[in-house]
């Protein structure tokens, strides 16, 4: 059954100042200015994280209000990068980008690297505003490129593969046509030869009655 969020919750956490709150949330989530998210082709994203590390799920499960605020203090704190191959991050960033825009309190600012078009791989930045711009800044790995430019490189990988994968098909029907060239051919020296030992044999035939 899934899970159902508390309406009207009877919590003292609610009652304590919001700043007692946010100190509480700033233990309760992961240390750090970024997250890892691994986007894969059905459009989903998973965290990354080490073992003694991880989102307070069942915190942010305790009742509608503390969802609430909780989702709006993971989601406006974080630089999330949704990193895997170009075409695994292009159709998984669109979903947490939809789920971040429910809690950020500003546009979200999104940003792609990509490691060369001879690399699957890229990574997709997304943050509330400018809230990590300088951690974005300070990024290392990979060439700033746009959206519009890993799309192409996908689709170039795509028709590449195309014509790689035509290609080896042309050779291999060059290569079964060779086979039944050569086939044939033995077999039309097998026939002829057979053909002309029934004829000697004839003539042989006919010199000796």
């Amino acid at each position: 059954m899934p899970t159902q969020l508390v309406e009207s919750p009877n919590s003292r956490l609610l009652s304590l100042p919001y700043d007692v709150r946010h100190a509480i949330y700033q233990q309760l989530f992961p240390p750090g200015q970024q997250l890892y998210l691994h986007g894969d082709m059905t459009g989903q994203v998973r965290m990354m994280m080490p073992p003694d590390v991880s989102i307070p799920n069942n915190f942010l499960l305790v009742c509608r209000e503390l969802h609430r605020e909780g989702s709006e203090y993971l989601y406006n704190r974080y630089l999330f990068n949704v990193i895997g191959t170009k075409r695994g991050c292009l159709k998984s960033y669109r979903t947490f980008q939809d789920t971040m825009a429910k809690y950020t309190r500003c546009p979200i600012r999104i940003d792609a690297f990509s490691n060369g078009d001879h690399s699957a791989t890229s990574c997709i930045c997304l943050q509330a505003g400018e809230s990590q711009l300088r951690v974005l800044e300070r990024r290392r790995r990979g060439q700033p490129t746009t959206l519009g430019k890993l799309k192409t490189e996908v689709q170039y990988d795509e028709e590449r593969c195309q014509a790689s994968g035509l290609t080896r098909l042309g050779i291999a029907l060059a290569n079964s046509f060779l086979t039944f060239c050569i086939w044939t051919r033995l077999h039309a020296i097998q026939l002829s030869a057979a053909i002309g030992a029934i004829a000697i044999a004839l003539i042989l035939r006919y010199i000796c009655q």
